[in-house]
């Protein structure tokens, strides 16, 4: 989870980020399927649409020019990839993303379009017909010779035709182990025989699912290569699913033939070496980042309606108007509230905030709010306590 520091950290995350992509040519494609039309009821999901939506976001802003699909049937799924696979060129960076269904049949793995029919548990051979095999994908990928092919699936569910006396086409849940070729990497939301949880229970107000929700601050992270952000998401998402209603096992599982270094958000870390960053609490929970620092609350992604108009507010003011759609993606920190002159002194102590330690005005100090600070002692202070945290 990150939270903006200041208008000149946020530039130099851009900027970084500018200057990694102008070395390579970043392309990605990004699909999540929600509504299965030949499907029960219990089979549909929740949450891939956003995850996708998400996912494409944080991509784009890492230098990737992202394709990105939703609901997408057989013959338009084959379309995009074949038309992803034409624009990649030697030593790109190509990405997949997928989040919807997946099974794993005889060893291999197949990606489930929207529109897939009603299979019994006999009729391989028509699932093949009518979906996407994972290992194709690698192959086909691997021909266009990137310097680096990211695949990443939320695709680990339960297995969508299982019939009314539990036998099923393929296994139960999960996906199948890869051997990914050269210069690939794959990750999966859960591992081999695991079912990745599409949300917490069915009050989850979260807008991705369990993997994903873990996968977006991580993507961002400056300074870790593939392999740390797996890592990182490892204990992050059995953690977060063993909150499950009812409780659930679930450990994102990578494969790794990717040769030297490659970081999504650069390999440079800013400030002080840190452990791998964890996903901060769920929106509406509040934390702190250390003992002396503000406490945090979390603003999930959303949109709503601000200002007003003359139809809707007898009160209205010129100044409100137009009314418009405001939307907050992804979810970030606020501090819940203001800082006090506590925390400020702990700043100061630590040798931050340019050693400045403003009068209280007789007012008194501890947990009052810090007075006389202008925006450059604002800025110093949240400075400070980026480099503290390892947070922008």
């Amino acid at each position: 989870m990150k939270w903006v520091a200041s208008s000149v950290l946020a530039f130099a995350f851009i900027w970084a980020t500018a200057l990694a992509a102008a070395a390579e040519k970043r392309v990605a494609l990004v699909v999540g399927n929600d509504a299965y039309v030949n499907l029960a009821p219990d089979k549909q999901l929740k949450k891939a649409i956003n995850d996708a939506r998400s996912v494409a976001e944080t991509l784009s802003d890492l230098g990737f020019a992202v394709s990105r699909a939703e609901n997408v049937g057989r013959l338009e799924l084959n379309s995009l990839w074949s038309s992803f696979l034409t624009t990649i060129e030697p030593g790109d960076v190509a990405a997949l993303y997928f989040s919807g269904h997946g099974v794993e049949v005889g060893g291999v793995n197949y990606l489930i379009p929207r529109d897939i029919p009603v299979l019994a548990a006999d009729q391989v051979e028509l699932l093949k017909s009518e979906s996407l095999s994972f290992e194709s994908m690698m192959d086909a990928l691997r021909k266009r010779r990137p310097r680096v092919s990211l695949f990443i699936l939320d695709a680990c569910r339960n297995n969508p035709f299982t019939d009314p006396r539990g036998k099923s086409l393929g296994s139960e849940s999960g996906l199948a182990r890869v051997d990914p070729p050269e210069g690939t990497f794959v990750l999966y939301a859960a591992g081999v025989g695991q079912r990745a949880l599409d949300r917490l229970s069915d009050t989850d107000l979260n807008p991705n699912s369990v993997f994903t929700r873990a996968l977006l601050p991580v993507l961002r992270e400056p300074g870790l290569k593939l392999t740390d952000v797996a890592r990182a998401l490892k204990e992050t998402v059995r953690n977060l699913a063993s909150t499950a209603v009812p409780s659930h096992h679930q450990t994102p599982a990578y494969y790794d033939e990717v040769i030297g270094d490659f970081c999504l958000a650069g390999c440079e870390k800013w400030g002080a070496p840190r452990p791998p960053p964890k996903i901060a609490p769920e929106p509406g929970s509040n934390f702190r980042d250390c003992d002396t620092c503000p406490e945090m609350v979390v603003v999930p992604s959303g949109t709503f309606r601000m200002g007003t108009d003359k139809a809707t507010d007898p009160d209205h003011d010129p100044s409100e108007a137009p009314r418009h759609e405001v939307r907050i993606s992804p979810p970030f920190a606020v501090g819940r509230f203001e800082v006090t002159f506590e925390e400020w002194d702990a700043c100061m102590a630590a040798g931050g905030c340019n050693g400045y330690r403003p009068s209280d005005g007789g007012w008194g100090r501890a947990r009052h709010p810090v007075i006389n600070v202008s925006w450059a002692d604002a800025n110093a202070y949240v400075s400070w306590l980026a480099a503290k945290t390892g947070k922008v």
